[in-house]
Formats: C-alpha cells, sequence, structure tokens
C-alpha cells in the first residue's frame, strides 16, 4: 500500500508570506500519512506504528509558533515600507490631504498632490498646474514656468488657452528668443512684438496698425515714409488693374481710378 506524500515542510526564512499555510498543509497531511504508514506497516510485520500524542501536540504547537511568528514579521514588514512610503509621499500625515493611487473605481484612481511652495499641483478635479495658483483650464503654466515644448506632434481637439494682456515676456515665443512672439492685448486683438516691443496690431475691427497700436484706418502707418520696393510701368491707360492700386517708375507715379483706368502724374526734380 503506498503512503501519500507530505508536504514540503515550510521554510519561514524562505517564504514568510505563505509560512503560516504551508504549516497548515503539512498539519492537515499528518493524520493521513499515519494512518497510511499504520496500514502499511500492518500488513508488513502485523504491528502498527504509533506517534505519540505529546509528539504531535509540540509539533503542531511549535509549527503553529513558527506561523504566529512568520506573521508577526509580514505585519512589521508591511508597517516599516508604509513608513517609509509615508516619509516619502506625506501620504497619512495628519495636516496632508493628499491622495495618491486611492481606488475609486475599476481601474480609476484618485492622484491629489500639491506642492504650493514650488508651485507644482495635480488636482483631483482634472486639472494640472505648474503655478502656485489655482488651476482656471485643464494644464496651465504660470510664473516663470509658462512655457511647453512641443516637438514633431499635432494638438487636436479642444482649445489651447494663451495668457492675455501685455506682460512680458509674450505667451507665444520662440525657444531662446522670449522677448519675440505673439501677444493678446486686449479681446479680439492681437500683436506681433520684436525685442521686446510691439511692432504690429490687429485691432476687434480689423484694423492693422504698424508702429501704432491704435490704427484709424485699415491700415496705419505710425512713421514718415511707406516703400513700394518695386518699379511697375501699365503699359497703357487701360491696362489691366484694380482701382485703389499705386505703382510708379522713374518718370512717373500711376494710379489706378478704376478697373483697367490709370492716371498718372510726371514726377520732377527739384
Amino acid at each position: 500500500m503506498p503512503i501519500s506524500a507530505l508536504p514540503t515542510p515550510p521554510s519561514r526564512a524562505a517564504s514568510p508570506s505563505t509560512f503560516a499555510d504551508q504549516a497548515d498543509a503539512l498539519l492537515a497531511a499528518l493524520p493521513l500519512f499515519v494512518d497510511e504508514a499504520n496500514a502499511l506497516q500492518s500488513d508488513v510485520t502485523g504491528k502498527q506504528v504509533t506517534v505519540s500524542s505529546t509528539y504531535s501536540a509540540a509539533m503542531a504547537a511549535g509549527l503553529a509558533s513558527a506561523a504566529a511568528n512568520a506573521a508577526a514579521a509580514t505585519q512589521a514588514k508591511a508597517q516599516a515600507e508604509y513608513a517609509r512610503d509615508q516619509a516619502l509621499d506625506g501620504l497619512g500625515a495628519a495636516d496632508n490631504s493628499q491622495v495618491l493611487g486611492q481606488l475609486v473605481g475599476a481601474l480609476a484612481y484618485v492622484l491629489d498632490l500639491a506642492s504650493k511652495a514650488t508651485g507644482e499641483t495635480i488636482e483631483n478635479r482634472g486639472t494640472f498646474g505648474v503655478t502656485d495658483r489655482a488651476e482656471l483650464y485643464a494644464l496651465m503654466f504660470t510664473e516663470l514656468l509658462d512655457k511647453i515644448g512641443v516637438t514633431a506632434r499635432a494638438i487636436s481637439g479642444g482649445d489651447v488657452i494663451l495668457r492675455a494682456g501685455t506682460t512680458l515676456p509674450p505667451p507665444l515665443s520662440p525657444a531662446g528668443d522670449r522677448d519675440t512672439g505673439v501677444q493678446f492685448p486686449g479681446a479680439d486683438a492681437v500683436a506681433l512684438l520684436t525685442a521686446g516691443l510691439e511692432r504690429l496690431r490687429v485691432d476687434a475691427s480689423g484694423r492693422v496698425g504698424i508702429g501704432t497700436n491704435a490704427p484709424s484706418g485699415l491700415l496705419d502707418v505710425a512713421d514718415d515714409k511707406v516703400r513700394i520696393r518695386l518699379a511697375k510701368t501699365p503699359a497703357t491707360a487701360t491696362a489691366s488693374g484694380t482701382q485703389g492700386e499705386i505703382c510708379w517708375d522713374a518718370t512717373y507715379l500711376y494710379v489706378c481710378t478704376a478697373t483697367n483706368t490709370w492716371r498718372r502724374v510726371a514726377l520732377t526734380t527739384w
């Protein structure tokens, strides 16, 4: 008659977290092992093998004690790791409302970290900011860290909202040249800056000001000259042209007064 093999004796050092379960399995297998051993010995010699109740009780007590020690060691280790994690992320402190990795649903966690002193915030309301202020948008940057780098990527869907006003540096500028870029000085207005100065503005009425931030016409140039760099000579007084065109050559100044209708003024020296 075969004898069922006993489970491998547990090792508290090798696997403290499962030591208690392995010890229980070994204890549970002992009665069957003894019965099978008695039956085999009876078949061979006619004599039964006995295991004293004292030995069995001592073995059980030893295994139970080892299991208790393993459980205590596992608990102590877990507490030490929790204390270490708490020291790293500050969770659990009485004056700390941060929550990291709190399960709130299937595959959903709350991430709520705030470090107002250094300006990084991730809040449990759908916002992320590098700022010392309350986030107004899903992604918000303020103060000295008001730039986002995007390389070979596209932003699609939703809005990208930039800071309004005339505070320097402008909210949209190239890397390495922070005083050149685009500003949004007022409602429905946009301005272009170079070297920290506004050079061109388009106001809410579509008027374009060059050198002025208050254009009074569709094109308002605040300078003492306007240059048309290239010369042009209409072939005839009825050459193709659009009303309002102005051109010049070395002899005349030409004005298109109506469709395909040109007038000219002779230029003289003085």
